[in-house]
Formats: C-alpha cells, structure tokens, sequence
C-alpha cells in the first residue's frame, strides 16, 4: 500500500495483521452478560456475496441482533475507518509512534481513510453489518493484487496524512508497517492462491459476543471460494496472536521492532484452508 496502512510512504500493508490484531483482541475478551454466544444461520445470498446470523446472548432469542457479512460499500468508507481507529486507539502498533491520543488519533483516521479510499477497488474490502450499522471490516489482497503507484496515492489526497501529525513519526511509522507486512509478502511469492489479510478490525464495543470468530470464519470462506489456497496475515499483540493460533494459524517469522525506546513483537502467520468437510 502507500505507507500507512500497509503503510509506507510508498506502499501500504498496515492494518494488516495487525488489524487483525485490536480488533480481535476486543472480539476475544470474554465478559459479563455477552459470553457464549450461539450463531443461527438464517440465509446466505451467494450472487451478492452476503452471509447473515443471528447471534443471541445466554440463549436470549429477544436479544438476538441480527449479523449481515458483505463487501463494504464505497460511501462506508468513513464509517470503517472510525471504526478502525476506535479499535487501534491503544494499540502498540501506533501508541509507540504516536503516544499523544489527539494526534494519534487524527493520524490513524486519516491514513487509514486515504488507504481505504485509494485501494478501495483493488483489494476486497468486506464488513459485517449489526442492525445495519458497521461493527468489523476486513481487507484481504488476492494473489494477484498490485499495489497503487504513488501518484494514485496523491490523487486521492494522501498528503492530507501529513496534516495530522508529526511528519518525522508519520514517515517512521510508515517505514515500520513496510517492514512488518514483508515477510507476508515475501511468503505469498512461494506458491499460487496465497492470500493476504491486511486488516481485521471489530468495533470494541461489541466484544465478547464472538462476532470477531465468526467474521474470521466469514472471510476464510470467502477466500475458499475464490479459489484461496492459503492466508498470511501479521499481527503485533500476544493476544491476538493467541487467537489466531487457536484458529489453525501457525507462526513463520518472528521478530522484534524497537522504537524511541519501545518495543513490540511481530508475528507472521499462515494458514492452509482446506475444503469445509474436511
């Protein structure tokens, strides 16, 4: 991608993983009245690539909300990068580089908003829908996914980025999402049908209802159907990474990134999808 989000000043691959990271940490953390969740098919659209549960709350059918997973459309891309910068607000992967809330949040909103919009119809960008409203989006790049030339990038305002922020952090940021996002990249050369999550984000204020499992089960569909052989993603969060491995996931590249003192792990994961009966 350009930088951020994926992020660089030139290519981007951000949420990446680690999208995958905040958000499912929220997804994951158990509590109070909206444990064990059950979810109740009720239909599946093909055609249109929409997929809808019911999730219900302690078996509480009165209390059930309905799930819709599908593409996220164009005029939701705001709403998604809120989301995400709700999600990633306390998240290493930005509090290291940006530990002063107001302008952390301001450079989140708007590196994740221009990756969005300028990569919006290349990659498949997907959400899921409570109640119509957004709670958790995912971006997964296909194997054969080019990444938009840096004039694209400007065209579609990504200096603005520069507005938000200290320009020196922002640039330092972008060079450690390169970084970090590589090994994903490198690994999706070795063979055909290698696809690579590069965001995963749930909204924190519905966690603990399993709907960050099940968007997770959403999109590995997805990708089976389209011929997907296998997903890379990184993450920067122990507890993410937990997740995931729960998941069938398996680590292939660790390493540690360090800055202004501070210091986070990183962690590149894959895995092989088979078909659903087996």
């Amino acid at each position: 991608m350009f930088g951020l989000l994926d992020r660089k000043p030139v290519e981007f691959d951000w949420l990446s993983c680690f999208s995958a990271g905040k958000g499912l940490r929220a997804s994951e953390s158990h509590s109070g009245h909206n444990s064990n969740p059950r979810t109740v098919p009720v239909s599946a659209v093909r055609d249109l690539g929409i997929s809808r549960h019911i999730i219900t709350f302690n078996g509480q059918i009165n209390k059930a909300m309905e799930i819709a997973f599908g593409p996220l459309k164009r005029e939701e891309i705001r709403q998604a990068a809120e989301l995400a910068t709700r999600a990633f607000d306390d998240y290493e992967y930005f509090t290291n580089w940006f530990p002063e809330k107001e302008e952390r949040n301001r450079v989140q909103l708007s590196i994740i908003t221009h990756e969005y919009r300028t990569t919006f119809n290349r990659v498949h960008q997907l959400a899921a829908r409570m109640d119509g409203k957004i709670v958790a989006t995912a971006q997964l790049n296909a194997p054969d996914f080019k990444k938009p030339s840096d004039l694209s990038y400007i065209l579609h305002g990504w200096m603005r980025v520069y507005k938000a922020g200290d320009r020196k952090r922002i640039d330092d940021w972008l060079a450690m999402d390169a970084a970090a996002g590589q090994p994903c990249h490198e690994y999706q050369k070795t063979g055909p049908g290698i696809w690579y999550a590069s965001s995963l984000t749930v909204d924190p204020g519905v966690q603990g209802i399993g709907l960050g499992s099940r968007f997770l089960e959403y999109w590995t569909d997805y990708v089976r159907e389209r011929g997907g052989k296998e997903i890379v993603l990184f993450t920067n969060s122990q507890k993410n990474l937990d997740f995931y491995l729960k998941r069938g996931y398996e680590v292939f590249d660790e390493r540690e990134i360090e800055y202004d003192g501070q210091r986070m792990g990183s962690w590149s994961l894959k895995k092989a999808l088979t078909s659903p009966d087996k």
